[in-house]
């Protein structure tokens, strides 16, 4: 998460390695890998 850029990121760890699974940048959401449906919208974490 980046408060300033209003950035949240999702990283996966695959063989030892962190991997972006998905990213929202001042708008949209982002999904869970392990949660099924859950996404979190950047509207409800930061002041957009």
């Amino acid at each position: 998460m980046f408060p300033q850029e209003k950035v949240i990121e999702v990283l996966t760890l695959e063989n030892n390695i962190y991997r972006e699974f998905c990213k929202a940048k001042k708008t949209g959401g982002v999904k869970s890998k392990i949660i099924d449906g859950m996404t979190v919208e950047l509207k409800d974490v930061f002041e957009i």
